[in-house]
């Protein structure tokens, strides 16, 4: 009887004990090393990082150790992993702010081996903005008619890899005209658009992060050159049996840079008319008992295809 009691007894104080800690840790002198899947995230952005534990004796630590992950921004999903054939696996949630994360992950005795600026066992995020190393800005066209208008501006964002950044907010800034959005995100090509409308030259700059792009210029181009043209005309005299020939030259002005001449299309006033490549032409007006007026007109197209016009009055004497 006594020997049951102690039994009955034995077993209620098991029953009341409290459980052991089942929880698998890295042994002392284990290294840990981590590493994540992409080292720039945007903002809201996430990547993979895994936690490689290692024995003193060079094999992976048992299935099941759990490896716990730290994070001074954003956050870890989950905190804790057990590893499988040594490799613990956790979500690196880059959150609303811009920055670089230091992610490092602890088990039991193991340490990070040195190396470089970090210990195996911590990682660094760069996460939206701070990862900017450079802007490029471009403007398409680069100038404007000389009444104003309207070009595209282009900002292509880079990390210091030249990875192309998404996500990222660019500030447009220019010294005159107008923008049509300043403050851009980038696009999944690392790129913000926006457009300028000026009537003066401007300089434009984009921001993004604490990296500022060299100005890309617009500038107004010089009004264009205005061509004009008269025709002087030269009484050549009467021709016996032929009638009355004048000589008509075609003057054309528009200054540096002015479309070129290439045809002058003549209109002597009696239905008659010819088409030259050079200034100059002759013609002979009929035999008349009266002095007789007549409208000589010229058409000159130029080289950019307008066309300027010009007239001149004669009077021609009876023969």
């Amino acid at each position: 009887m006594t020997r049951l009691l102690k039994t009955v007894l034995g077993l209620a104080l098991v029953g009341v004990l409290p459980a052991c800690d089942s929880t698998l840790l890295a042994p002392t002198d284990s290294t840990i090393s981590v590493t994540a899947a992409s080292q720039v995230v945007p903002i809201g952005g996430s990547t993979q990082v895994q936690a490689l534990v290692i024995e003193q004796a060079g094999t992976p630590v048992q299935n099941g150790t759990a490896v716990r992950f730290f994070t001074d921004l954003g956050q870890m999903q989950p905190v804790e992993a057990e590893t499988l054939n040594g490799v613990a696996t956790a979500t690196f949630l880059a959150g609303s702010v811009s920055g670089v994360a230091q992610i490092r992950a602890t088990s039991g005795g193991a340490a990070g081996a040195e190396g470089g600026d970090l210990a195996s066992n911590v990682v660094q995020i760069v996460v939206g903005a701070a990862a900017v190393d450079t802007v490029i800005l471009g403007a398409n066209p680069a100038s404007v008619p000389a009444t104003g208008g309207t070009v595209e501006l282009l900002a292509t964002v880079t990390s210091v890899a030249g990875q192309l950044l998404s996500g990222i907010p660019v500030t447009f800034v220019a010294t005159q005209g107008q923008l049509s959005t300043p403050v851009v995100t980038t696009d999944a090509s690392g790129q913000a658009r926006t457009q300028l409308t000026t009537t003066q030259d401007a300089g434009v700059t984009a921001t993004a992060g604490a990296v500022t792009s060299s100005v890309a210029t617009v500038t107004v181009l010089d009004p264009a050159p205005v061509v004009t043209a008269t025709i002087v005309a030269a009484d050549n005299g009467v021709t016996v049996g032929i009638g009355h020939q004048w000589t008509f030259t075609a003057q054309v002005t528009g200054g540096a840079g002015a479309p070129q001449a290439t045809t002058f299309e003549w209109d002597f006033g009696d239905g008659i008319g010819t088409t030259t490549n050079g200034n100059v032409t002759s013609h002979v007006y009929g035999a008349s008992t009266a002095s007789t007026r007549r409208i000589v007109s010229l058409t000159i197209t130029l080289s950019n295809g307008q066309q300027v016009v010009a007239t001149t009055e004669i009077l021609i004497g009876a023969i």
